[in-house]
C-alpha cells in the first residue's frame, strides 16, 4: 500500500509536468514564436501529435472517459521503435517521461525506476527534467527499500537544485533511519520540520516521533526529553507520557519520573497495570505508602490491575506499611481466598 500511494503521488506530479511541457510546445506552434536557441528543445510536429494522442489516452480531457493504458503503451512502443534513434534529446526525455507515467499508473515501480535512470543518461537533458528524475528516483528507490540508492539520488538532487525541499529532507531522514544511521538522519529531520514550521504548516505527531526515536536510539535522552515534552503539550498522547517517564528513568531523575506518573494518574490516562503498580510502589518508596496503596486499590476497582495473589499481597503490605490496618482487612480477606499456599490467612490473622 505504501508503494502504491507513493507511485500515485509521483505519477500525478509527472502527468502535470508532461501536460505543461505539451502546452508550451503547443503554444509555440500556435503563436509561431521565434525558434528556441537549442534545436534539442523542440518537439517535431510528428512527435508532438503522437505524444498528444498518448496524453489523451492516459489522461482523457472528458472526465467520463476512462484511461486506456493498453493502447497508450502500444502507442508509446510504436513511437519508440519507429523514431527514437532520430529524436532529439528533448523528444527522448518527453517520451521516456510518458513511459514513467505508464509504469507508475500500473504500480510497476521497477520499470519506472529503470526508465528514470535511462532519462538521466540523455546527454543534453534539461535541468528541470534532471531534477524531477532524481527526486522521483529518491522516492521510488526508498519505496523499494533500496535506501543507499535513495540517499545517493536525493544527495545528487540537492547538489543541483538551487532550492531545498522539505520532502527531500524527509526522504533522507527516513532512508538514513532505515539504515540505522541515526546521527546522519537527525539534521535532515530537523531541516524538514524547520521548513514546515517556517511555512506555517502543522508538524504531524509521527514526524516528531521519528525525531524522538533518532535521539533515543543514540541515547541522547536530553534532546529526547525536550522533544517528548513538546509532543505532550501538542498532542497529549498517552504513549508520549509513557516515554516521558521512561526518559526520566534513563536520566536518573526519579522524582520527575514519579511526578510524571502522578500527573498521568490525575489526568486519567493510565491504562496498564504495570503503570499503576509502578506509581503505587514508587510512592511507597518515597515514604507515602498510603497514597501508593490508594492508587493500586483504584487500579483494581477499575479492573486494570488483576486481583491475583501477587497484586493483593502488594496492596496489603502497603497498607501495613502505612499502618492502615482497617483498610488492609478487605484486600487481606480476598488474598486469603485466592491464596494457593495458605499464607493469605496468616496475613489476615
Amino acid at each position: 500500500m505504501r508503494k502504491l500511494a507513493l507511485s500515485v503521488l509521483v505519477l500525478v506530479a509527472f502527468l502535470a509536468t508532461n501536460m505543461a511541457m505539451l502546452q508550451v510546445a503547443q503554444a509555440g506552434e500556435e503563436q509561431r514564436a521565434p525558434p528556441p536557441t537549442r534545436q534539442s528543445d523542440v518537439l517535431s510536429e510528428r512527435v508532438f501529435r503522437a505524444i498528444s494522442e498518448i496524453q489523451e489516452l492516459m489522461s482523457p480531457e472528458d472526465p467520463d472517459d476512462q484511461p486506456d493504458y493498453a493502447r497508450a503503451k502500444e502507442a508509446l512502443d510504436d513511437l519508440r521503435d519507429s523514431r527514437y534513434e532520430r529524436m532529439n534529446d528533448f523528444e527522448k526525455s518527453t517520451l521516456l517521461n510518458f513511459y514513467t507515467n505508464f509504469y507508475l499508473s500500473q504500480d510497476d515501480i521497477p520499470n519506472a525506476i529503470s526508465t528514470f535512470q535511462e532519462i538521466l543518461t540523455i546527454e543534453d537533458l534539461r535541468e528541470d527534467v534532471r531534477l524531477r528524475a532524481l527526486r522521483a528516483l529518491g522516492q521510488l528507490t526508498m519505496a523499494e527499500e533500496r535506501f543507499r540508492e535513495s540517499i545517493e539520488y536525493y544527495d545528487r538532487w540537492r547538489e543541483l537544485s538551487l532550492d531545498e525541499d522539505d520532502t527531500v529532507f524527509l526522504g533522507l531522514a527516513n532512508s538514513h533511519y532505515s539504515l540505522e544511521q541515526y546521527a546522519e538522519a537527525v539534521p535532515h529531520m530537523l531541516a524538514h520540520i524547520e521548513m514546515l514550521v517556517e511555512a506555517g504548516e502543522r508538524v504531524d505527531r509521527n514526524k516528531w516521533s521519528l525525531l524522538n526515536v533518532l535521539y533515543i536510539e543514540q541515547e541522547d535522552y536530553v534532546n529526547a526529553l525536550e522533544i517528548t515534552k513538546n509532543m505532550i503539550v501538542q498532542f497529549n498522547d498517552p504513549a508520549d507520557w509513557r516515554n516521558l517517564s521512561a526518559i526520566y528513568s534513563f536520566l536518573d531523575q526519579d522524582d520527575n519520573r514519579i511526578g510524571s506518573l502522578g500527573v498521568r494518574y490525575l489526568l486519567g490516562n493510565m491504562d496498564s497495570d504495570a503503570e499503576f503498580l509502578n506509581l503505587g510502589q514508587s510512592l511507597a518508596g518515597e515514604d507515602t505508602p498510603f497514597s501508593g496503596a490508594a492508587i493500586i486499590q483504584k487500579g483494581m476497582e477499575d479492573g486494570i490491575i488483576p486481583e491475583d495473589e501477587d497484586n493483593l499481597s502488594i496492596l496489603v503490605q502497603m497498607y501495613q506499611l502505612a499502618s492502615a490496618y482497617e483498610e488492609a482487612v478487605e484486600p487481606a480477606t480476598r488474598l486469603a481466598e485466592v491464596s494457593t499456599t495458605g499464607d493469605g490467612y496468616d496475613t489476615l490473622g
